[in-house]
């Protein structure tokens, strides 16, 4: 994990647990986390337990942690503001033939920003 020398570690290590634990399928053992990341198993103990305590992550009933609903609200908000900003660049003739793949639009119009 590259570090930016003026981030903060914990929250840096926060998300790369949670990106982590998306890219398993949502859903990942501690153990598995730890390959992952390279973190060690106590500082992804106590991670854990704060993202659980917030919401952010759950224990499944296999003893496993699995993304939390917390996401739900972060993910929507993100999805509304992502709207905004590319609504108004969809109205243009320039996009017009890129709306039959909006993904591709999204990508196209975050990379010009």
């Amino acid at each position: 994990m590259k570090s930016n020398p003026q981030a903060i570690q914990s929250v840096e290590r926060a998300f790369a647990l949670l990106e982590a634990m998306a890219e398993a399928g949502g859903e990942a053992g501690i153990t598995e986390l730890a390959a992952t990341t390279d973190l060690p198993l106590p500082t992804i103990h106590r991670s854990i337990q704060t993202l659980v305590s917030m919401g952010y992550l759950r224990q499944a009933p296999n003893r496993r942690y699995a993304l939390g609903a917390r996401l739900l609200y972060l993910g929507d908000a993100a999805g509304r503001g992502v709207s905004s900003w590319v609504r108004p660049r969809l109205r243009s003739e320039e996009h017009t033939s890129e709306l039959q793949s909006p993904m591709y639009l999204v990508c196209r119009l975050l990379l010009e920003k």
